[in-house]
């Protein structure tokens, strides 16, 4: 099939990255990842861009790399506190699936940042609204906590999916919440698509893709098998000092007052370093902020119905997804 776009998609630890590894080898694939922290250059334990415990071969290019023989896009794109928005995203991420039709790979996109893969699709589009010097100087001032409290009054449904430890994306939803004066979730709209035009209502993205030639897969599990397998990961790239190795080079290049080191798992973990936060404290808050992420995840992945689900209990999920997949491009067998 000309033009065909595989997504898979889930909540963190469910096993995308590896299966989709998988199904680039067998499809001549290559994945361009769709997680909003990944593509901060020095965070690549905390974001799970390097397997931990795990013998996978990786070779780093500017903005590319190449894991376990597939290329991976979408790593290394930005240095943390760089202004990089969803709509330079998208951009980027769609100048990537173009490269992959022209050279006749089929694009992956691989990810838990449901926004992005959203936007990408053409699903959604971005309010135009100008960033607001000053009210960003009044907000810079509030903690996290404060913003995140802001945010339940004004748009009390974004502040089920924002992560509330990330300054960043606190100030911006108030920022346009205040300014429109209305909530942010009413001003990301959902695009009007004819069957087979595909074109987004957004001015500032290029046309979206539709659903005609786009095949999404979603894993999922119990939240118990969720919580389970990222406490084991939280576990290994903790204990193995992996984590705070990175940390500590992140603050020795000066990226202390990031927005990306103020949100998951960084800013916990900068608190342990600094002698704020006792080892087994700073664990257990990790696995409960994770927690939280993935429900986030999970709550913005149910608005859609058109996810083709698969269990990652199953023991026939490869196969399962590969035989789907191999019926949308039109393979056989």
């Amino acid at each position: 099939m000309e033009k065909s776009l595989v997504v898979i998609l889930g909540p963190t630890s469910s096993g995308k990255t590896s299966l989709a590894i998988s199904l680039c080898k067998k499809y001549n694939g290559e994945i361009i990842s769709a997680d909003s922290r990944q593509i901060y250059k020095y965070m690549d334990i905390g974001t799970g861009k390097v397997p931990v415990g795990k013998d996978v071969s990786i070779d780093k290019m500017p903005g590319t790399w190449k894991v376990d023989g597939v290329y991976t896009h979408g790593y290394d794109w930005t240095v943390p506190g760089a202004n990089f928005t969803v709509v330079e995203y998208a951009r980027k991420a769609k100048e990537e699936i173009e490269s992959c039709w022209r050279r006749g790979k089929i694009p992956f996109l691989v990810g838990g940042t449901g926004f992005y893969i959203d936007v990408v699709l053409g699903k959604v589009k971005t309010a135009g609204v100008a960033p607001d010097l000053k009210l960003r100087g009044e907000l810079e001032k509030l903690s996290c906590e404060n913003l995140f409290e802001k945010l339940k009054i004004l748009d009390p449904i974004k502040s089920q999916t924002i992560d509330n430890k990330n300054k960043v994306r606190l100030i911006r939803s108030l920022e346009i919440a205040t300014k429109i004066g209305f909530p942010n979730t009413t001003a990301i709209l959902r695009s009007e698509y004819s069957r087979g035009n595909g074109n987004s209502t957004d001015n500032n993205i290029k046309e979206g893709f539709s659903y005609d030639n786009s095949l999404v897969i979603g894993l999922k599990a119990s939240n118990e098998l969720l919580y389970n397998k990222v406490d084991a990961w939280a576990e290994a790239i903790t204990r193995s000092g992996a984590l705070e190795k990175e940390v500590r080079a992140l603050l020795g290049r000066g990226y202390r007052e990031s927005p990306q080191m103020k949100g998951l798992i960084y800013d916990t973990m900068v608190k342990y370093i600094d002698g704020e936060t006792p080892y087994e404290s700073m664990l257990e808050r990790i696995k409960f902020d994770l927690h939280g992420y993935i429900r986030r995840q999970l709550t913005w992945f149910k608005r859609d119905q058109n996810i083709n689900w698969f269990d990652i209990s199953s023991s026939e999920l490869d196969n399962e997804a590969s035989k789907l997949i191999g019926e949308f491009l039109g393979h056989i067998g």
